[in-house]
């Protein structure tokens, strides 16, 4: 769905700026066999957990969980993680997304390659509603 992308798009649109001090790299949708010495510092910006919401017979209203997931070398440690996540967080409040109706900060969690420790992650999840 179209909607998606523009979803992805203007996320990563906002994050940019905001930034760009940071990370060298945005991702629209998952990363997919991450090679830390190239892509990271990274951001992917993906949707889940899809729904719809029937709101009348002709109009429905969607419902998804925005992750803004944040890639950095295992030695970056999770202060960094938080400093970006926290970046991350005030952006998306501060600023008038177009293509979403309601968006909240849902969940944050780490994760770490447990196999070549060759990055370490953290993710927002943010629940979002929005048209189709």
């Amino acid at each position: 769905m179209l909607i998606h992308e523009k979803i992805r798009d203007e996320v990563i649109e906002r994050l940019k700026p905001a930034l760009s001090s940071q990370v060298k790299r945005f991702y629209s949708g998952r990363i997919l066999g991450l090679n830390p010495s190239e892509q990271c510092p990274a951001i992917s910006v993906y949707l889940e957990d899809i729904s719809l919401d029937q709101t009348c017979l002709c109009d429905s209203e969607l419902n998804a969980t925005l992750n803004i997931a944040i890639y950095l070398k295992p030695h970056s440690g999770e202060d960094e993680l938080d400093n970006i996540a926290e970046l991350i967080r005030n952006t998306i409040y501060n600023s008038e997304l177009k293509s979403v109706l309601n968006i909240s900060l849902k969940s944050y969690d780490y994760n770490y390659d447990e196999e070549q420790a060759a990055w370490i992650s953290s993710v927002l999840q943010f629940a979002i509603n929005y048209d189709e």
